[in-house]
């Protein structure tokens, strides 16, 4: 989804976030997509642990946990 429906840091979700064909001055002007990576938005609205110096394009929901085949017996 568009970056700008990520949820903002009231919410205090973590979700992944990626950049796609991202070209600017800290790529080199080449066109780049990064990995994906687990942030949050922290309190200045800035994406916590995120690595590059561009913001990202796009987020996703991280996926629910799965749950094992024997219930919660373990």
């Amino acid at each position: 989804m568009p970056i700008e429906t990520a949820p903002n840091a009231e919410q205090r979700d973590m979700f992944v976030v990626r950049a796609f064909n991202v070209s600017n001055e800290f790529t080199g002007g080449r066109n780049y997509t990064s990995d994906a990576w687990c942030v949050w938005r922290d309190i200045y609205g800035g994406f916590s642990r995120w690595p590059h110096k561009f913001a990202p394009t796009h987020w996703t929901a991280l996926p629910s946990s799965p749950k094992s085949e024997q219930g919660d017996q373990q």
